[in-house]
């Protein structure tokens, strides 16, 4: 959804004393060419209508729990996803308007309403035919035809409000019969698709938090980095992590593959990597230990991970690094 809203929030109390809101500390544009995030200093609040929705999404926040949950949003029906992020006591929120994520499920409903409006057509001018032979048969056929067009109708209207598990069973062997079955494959096939494509948006935005949202400013040095995926999530790390003044331990790796398996393992051995420095030692302690975790995850998987690491100490003049199979130019080594 181009509407959709990404915040980054926190369960307050608005005063000393009173209930739980929901504070937002940072938003992204909803545009797609709008990227940046604009983080808020002063005071703003979630505007979600009150009520037992809202209530359970504080609740849940203040458990560090997530979830997805229904409701007003800016003046509209909404669907509210949130997570917390690790080590923090902020949420990454998700809000998608209820009119977009259920669009193509209406688009479902007007194909099923136009394709029953043939068949309505259709059926009368068989049932006038047919009332001229015998009105006792044409009843009887009116009866089971108008009886799985409603079930059809109803399935229609229930899947456009978002409900997956309604299924026509409409049992028959014509055209309407088909029509039920096609309705019942198309039900589950839609609901995995959007499933789905949640799935990834929601990786996509959390391994781009994972990647450093600003470079360390350190006098004499001049840092930037940058990771562009060539689907919605990748392999490729970069990570600064400061360590003392003027001191910082810089990490440039590749994981073998692409898409979901490739970012889970990007995101393991960041993990990995930062507890370990953290613990101190030499670099080839640090990327051995590291290397040894990780290679009892992965395997038998036919995945690894390449790796540079250097640590540069501006207060002793130096730069040394390790390579864990990942190839250095002579210009990033100076």
């Amino acid at each position: 959804s181009t509407r959709m809203a990404t915040l980054l929030v926190r369960p307050e109390e608005k005063a000393a004393g009173g209930d739980f809101s929901i504070r937002i500390l940072a938003q992204k544009g909803k545009e797609a060419r709008m990227h940046d995030w604009r983080f808020i200093e002063s005071g703003e609040w979630l505007d979600a209508a009150p009520g037992q929705g809202y209530n359970a999404i504080v609740q849940d926040m203040r458990e560090n729990r997530s979830g997805v949950r229904r409701l007003s949003y800016e003046g509209r029906e909404s669907l509210l996803a949130f997570s917390p992020i690790g080590g923090t006591d902020a949420f990454l929120l998700l809000v998608a308007p209820l009119a977009d994520a259920v669009a193509e499920a209406v688009e479902a409903e007007r194909y099923v309403l136009g394709s029953v409006k043939r068949l309505v057509l259709q059926s009368a001018i068989i049932l006038g035919a047919v009332f001229l032979i015998a009105l006792g048969a044409s009843l009887v056929g009116a009866h089971r035809i108008t009886a799985n067009i409603h079930k059809l109708v109803q399935a229609s209207r229930s899947l456009a409000r978002g409900n997956f598990n309604i299924r026509a069973n409409v049992r028959s062997s014509d055209e309407l019969g088909e029509l039920g079955r096609a309705f019942d494959q198309m039900v589950p096939a839609l609901e995995e698709r959007m499933k789905i494509k949640e799935t990834l948006n929601l990786a996509m935005e959390i391994q781009q938090n994972l990647l450093p949202r600003f470079a360390p400013d350190i006098p004499g040095l001049d840092i930037a980095g940058l990771s562009v995926y060539c689907e919605e999530t990748g392999g490729d790390l970069y990570d600064f992590l400061p360590v003392g003044p003027g001191a910082l331990y810089v990490a440039i790796g590749d994981v073998s593959g692409h898409g979901i398996p490739a970012a889970l393992l990007m995101a393991t051995v960041r993990g990995m990597l930062r507890a370990r420095i953290l613990q101190g030692g030499s670099l080839a302690d640090i990327v051995t230990d590291v290397n040894e975790l990780l290679a009892s995850d992965t395997l038998g998987s036919g995945h690894f991970v390449t790796l540079t690491l250097t640590r540069i100490d501006t207060a002793q003049d130096s730069l040394r690094w390790v390579r864990a199979g990942h190839e250095i130019g002579r210009a990033s080594c100076r």
